[in-house]
């Protein structure tokens, strides 16, 4: 019955956000929020302690505030207070607190990323034992496992995008006050990790019309209803730019320069898609799977395209016209992680479509393929937080190609050091001595050995070009296995 139907995907679900909660949990980073998660971070742990947003800085009453929207902050502060609590009780245990607790909030939104993704894999007809393998495949074969072990605002993102879409696709199936419920409700939490996804909301509003393009009454009401919570979102978002920055349309992000989204659009899409070092294909192999599984798709679950294809796209090209479209520090390409999941979907209607033909040898062989790889590259981006590999690289980089000029650089001149620049980009981008995950092998042959510096140097991937003794010593004795155990 309906019924049953609906409490056994109420358990799977459960089953599904408690299994991948405790892995990533059992293998979460050592280290502590960086970079960017550490202005979250900073965030949650003034909420908890001071009840503020602001982040103290310096003097007493200075303070400073992320740019990022309040959600992600907000979904670390579960872990702050666990991490409060155990500190007011057991000052000596604060360290290792600290670094379990500021993981709880990435490995909960990664495991709801999961979870999303398989009942929507359910509500496209996908059998249940196929749907349990492509979640699995979604949660441990691509970059999702990463970043769903760190901190970082993405893994947010991740789930409320599928969120988003998945609540679209039961809009196709169910036109009800509940889904339209559902819709904006996904749709204001979406708004709230990254402003720039405001840019999905027209292709569902475009869905939600088709559907009810003959009910033009009733599709009133569902908007109606569905920008209850969207409007309330957005309301958040206002408060928060107000409590920021003094004015409601203040993004907290200051000045944007018109040069940092100079970047030629098919220079950033080909990068992203097909670079030697920020290929999205290359750090989530199972998305081939969803290339291969398109045509198939278009016949079965043609809604799911026009979906995909109407929400997904106008914040993809953005990025790809960013000047640092491959994410800044991370592991692959981070601006795309939330949209991995929901690209991943039409993998999951090929398995089913392949019936028992996926026993054939060559079916077989293909899932096998991309299946071990996305399991290898990610036990690569876990093995080491990413920023190790990427300062070795930098120092490499200088002392074999040069140190580069940065004074006349459009993002922000530096003389040395400049995140969003492209000279300090390129080699992660474009050059494959520096490729991330074949830098992380190598670090797992030597870095768990205790190698030296100088033995190290002698196999590292960029003496395939140069016979020079390159200097590592200074960023590589801070690499270590990523692994709080």
């Amino acid at each position: 019955s309906r019924d049953d139907h609906l409490a056994y995907v109420g358990y799977q679900s459960a089953g599904t956000l408690g299994f991948f909660f405790f892995l990533y949990m059992l293998g979460a980073s050592r280290e502590i929020p960086w970079n960017d998660a550490r202005l979250l971070f900073n965030t949650a742990e003034s909420i908890v302690f001071r009840g503020s947003i602001g982040i103290a800085a310096g003097p007493p009453g200075a303070f400073y505030y992320a740019p990022h929207p309040l959600l992600p902050s907000l979904s670390l502060v579960p872990g702050v207070m666990v991490y409060k609590w155990v500190v007011d009780r057991w000052l000596e245990a604060w360290s290792m607190t600290k670094v379990i607790t500021c993981h709880l909030g990435s490995s909960v939104f990664g495991a709801l990323t999961c979870t999303l993704f398989l009942n929507a894999c359910l509500r496209l007809g996908v059998s249940r034992r196929k749907s349990s393998f492509m979640t699995l495949l979604l949660g441990l074969g691509t970059f999702v496992c990463v970043y769903a072990r760190s901190p970082y605002s993405e893994i947010v993102q991740a789930a409320t995008m599928m969120g988003f879409i998945g609540a679209l696709l039961s809009f196709w199936d169910r036109q009800d006050y509940r889904t339209a419920l559902r819709v904006g409700i996904w749709a204001a939490l979406l708004i709230n990790t990254k402003l720039v996804f405001v840019l999905a909301l027209p292709g569902g509003l475009l869905i939600c019309i088709y559907r009810l393009r003959l009910d033009w009454q009733r599709l009133i009401k569902l908007a109606l209803t569905a920008l209850v919570p969207l409007g309330l979102g957005a309301l958040v978002i206002l408060k928060h730019n107000e409590a920021r920055t003094g004015i409601a349309t203040g993004t907290g992000y200051g000045g944007v320069a018109p040069e940092i989204f100079a970047q030629p659009l098919w220079e950033g899409v080909w990068g992203l898609l097909l670079s030697p070092g920020r290929s999205v294909f290359l750090f989530s192999p199972p998305l081939v799977l969803a290339l291969l599984g398109l045509a198939t798709t278009w016949k079965a679950k043609p809604h799911l395209l026009w979906t995909l294809g109407l929400c997904l796209p106008p914040a993809f090209f953005l990025y790809a016209k960013y000047e640092a479209w491959s994410g800044d520090w991370g592991w692959g390409p981070r601006y795309l992680v939330p949209f991995v999941a929901p690209l991943l979907l039409p993998a999951a209607v090929l398995l089913q479509s392949l019936g028992q033909r996926i026993k054939t040898w060559h079916w077989a062989t293909v899932i096998t393929v991309f299946s071990l790889s996305g399991l290898f590259v990610q036990s690569m981006g876990n093995a080491f937080y990413f920023d190790h590999f990427i300062r070795i690289s930098q120092e490499a980089r200088n002392g074999w190609l040069g140190n580069p000029n940065r004074i006349g650089s459009k993002g922000v001149p530096r003389p040395s050091g400049c995140d969003p620049c492209f000279e300090d980009f390129y080699p992660f981008q474009w050059l494959p001595a520096f490729q991330q995950i074949e830098g992380h092998w190598w670090l797992l042959k030597t870095v768990p050995f205790k190698t030296s510096s100088a033995e190290a140097t002698l196999t590292a991937p960029w003496t395939r070009y140069t016979s020079l003794t390159v200097p590592i010593e200074r960023s590589y004795r801070q690499a270590r296995v990523d692994w709080w155990v």
